[in-house]
């Protein structure tokens, strides 16, 4: 190309990175289906976490034949059919492709199929092959084990959904680590993300800070401060977690399904050797008690079939758990695989206010003031700013001006912004030899910005 002529490189917002190419999107740059699979992350979330808790809010029941009561607390063994349920996803689309193949002679190409679409930016990426690419999810797996495993622990020593509020700091580590690796991110990142990760990371501090400050009030809490920092770790974790499956994720073209399915077999591997484990490790905060009726040891899978026998609701709840657990990983996965980890991080960040109503409506937690006021105010906080981060509350201008020509400056698209930059832009001859604006976009081609 000649020196008097620019260089035109297109980049992809983080926004529309993975979007297929053949789907319709709304003024959030959101597709439909995005929008189903963010619905997904909220409710099959919700339910996830609401089955946990049920566990061990069951009457106490005795671990060993002629023992005393005590409550169901099996983190690790529950932490596993997280892992079952993953793996499952695996089952699930053996089942759609069998369908699909059945009801059509012809393949089933990336472009007729919902679960594999023809992405922009996929044309770049390599095919799923499972060697090597089944040990790329490896990674992310034991950031997921680790998170789930203190999440848990968490949840059975706070009230469930200061728990789930705490856990929602995610969204603020994703975009930490979003801006420091993903150059697009920093490109498309604009003050209406930073101020809605501002109002989320007040929102959240609100709300969390209910149960250590008003304890007993809002419900009961094990030991509310221990259940904040086991929050915290996990919090990390799942951050680095979703961090790892996009960084995959832009390189290979894999369904989400089959990205789930695969950590739920690491995790179930991964989680029967921790079992093992612990089977022989002792508890320190059980060792020198009297006898409280269970097992010693940090877990013991003998006492944990026993419960589950004598009490069969248990494995009622673990049938939620796993299922919920499986369509919240699908649809979260999507969520990364077709917008972004920051994006899924903010949706998931509400599910903490559906959590709290349903702990209302059970009973395990009550309505006091100030402190439920206060709950509600930060849920409040962190609905508006998911809404500012997603672009669906435009309340705040956006300055760069990829962002101005797709999205408008201020409260809707700003139609004489947009012709005003693309009158500035220099008409560069195509690849075909014709001339083309290089701020112009079409509904198949990305955003396109200038480097001089």
């Amino acid at each position: 190309m000649p020196n008097n002529f620019c260089r035109c490189r297109k980049i992809v917002p983080i926004f529309m990175q993975s979007k297929p190419a053949n789907e319709r999107v709304n003024s959030t740059g959101f597709s439909p289906f995005a929008w189903l699979c963010a619905a997904g992350v909220l409710i099959f979330g919700s339910s996830s976490a609401i089955a946990v808790k049920s566990m061990g809010m069951m009457d106490p029941v005795p671990a060993r034949p002629g023992g005393s009561p005590v409550v169901f607390d099996h983190t690790y063994m529950t932490s596993l059919f997280l892992f079952v349920g993953e793996a499952c996803s695996l089952i699930l689309y053996g089942v759609y492709r069998v369908i699909t193949c059945t009801r059509s002679k012809k393949t089933v190409t990336k472009t007729t199929s919902f679960l594999e679409p023809l992405s922009i930016k996929q044309l770049d990426k390599k095919p799923f092959k499972p060697c090597p690419h089944a040990f790329l999810f490896l990674v992310p797996t034991l950031f997921d084990l680790g998170a789930t495993v203190m999440l848990n622990f968490s949840i059975f020593f706070v009230v469930v959904s200061v728990q789930q509020t705490i856990s929602n700091f995610v969204v603020v580590f994703v975009a930490l680590f979003s801006l420091i690796c993903w150059r697009d991110y920093r490109q498309q990142f604009d003050l209406p993300h930073g101020i809605g990760l501002l109002v989320i990371a007040g929102g959240i501090a609100a709300a969390s800070s209910v149960s250590i400050v008003y304890g007993d009030s809002i419900g009961t809490s094990r030991n509310a401060v221990l259940g904040v920092v086991l929050g915290f770790g996990g919090t990390i974790f799942a951050a680095l977690c979703f961090i790892f499956e996009e960084l995959f994720l832009r390189r290979i073209h894999v369904p989400g399904m089959i990205g789930v399915g695969i950590e739920g077999l690491w995790g179930i591997g991964f989680c029967a050797c921790l079992i093992a484990i612990m089977n022989f490790v002792p508890d320190p905060s059980r060792s020198g008690s009297p006898d409280t009726g269970r097992s010693t040891m940090l877990e013991s899978a003998v006492e944990w079939a026993y419960q589950v026998s004598i009490q069969p609701i248990q494995i009622l709840f673990i049938v939620i758990y796993a299922f919920s657990t499986l369509l919240f990983n699908v649809s979260g996965m999507e969520v990364t695989r077709r917008i972004s980890s920051a994006t899924r991080a903010t949706f998931n960040s509400c599910r903490a206010m559906i959590v709290w109503l349903a702990s209302l409506a059970i009973g395990w937690e009550h309505w006091s003031i100030p402190g439920s006021i206060i709950m509600i105010i930060g849920y409040v906080l962190i609905v508006v700013g998911t809404l500012i981060f997603n672009n669906v509350f435009r309340i705040v201008p956006y300055c760069k001006k990829t962002n101005i020509s797709r999205y408008g400056c201020w409260m809707g698209r700003s139609r004489t912004t947009e012709r005003k930059l693309k009158e500035e832009a220099p008409f560069l001859p195509s690849e075909g030899g014709s001339s083309s604006n290089c701020n112009s976009s079409t509904p198949n081609d990305p955003l396109v910005t200038l480097e001089c």
